[in-house]
């Protein structure tokens, strides 16, 4: 019985010093083959931050741009001009877009109503589906799709 107790003795002090050398093999491997971009994807400290690459990101909570920060989805986001923004929603959920433009007069160029689904292009006040106003003249265009129903 003694010597049975002396091989399990043996044996879990073999474990314990093998799990030993594991966990400091783990904890001392090298660092990162570069950084983001040029180090590759999916390596612990190599995907690259919100601002860095060309892949689709998905940030949950709240997200900080420069100083703005967007705390929930009642807040805006501004952009600069000649710069894209473009909207995907999730499964079962909606987008708004609106424009709002600081002019003397108040008038905007675009307004697009959530609530009314109206769209206005040169009013503030869209009464219809869709309303154009202009100063000048109205060019517009009105084409059938090529393919049918």
């Amino acid at each position: 019985m003694l010597k049975f107790i002396k091989n399990v003795l043996f044996y879990f002090g073999v474990f314990v010093l093998l799990l030993g050398v594991f966990y400091a093999a783990l904890a001392f491997t090298d660092a990162p083959a570069g950084t983001p971009p040029n180090c590759p994807a999916g390596y612990p400290g190599c995907d690259p931050p919100l601002n860095v690459g060309s892949t689709p990101q998905t940030k949950t909570g709240s997200l900080t741009i420069g100083t703005l920060r967007v705390n929930s989805s009642n807040e805006s986001v501004f952009i600069t001009e000649d710069t894209y923004l473009y909207l995907q929603p999730v499964a079962n959920s909606h987008v708004r877009l609106g424009a709002w433009q600081s002019s003397p007069n108040g008038a905007v160029p675009l307004i697009l109503q959530p609530s009314g689904s109206n769209v206005g292009i040169g009013t503030t006040n869209p009464g219809k589906n869709l309303t154009v106003s202009s100063n000048g003249n109205v060019y517009m265009r009105i084409e059938k799709p090529s393919y049918s129903d």
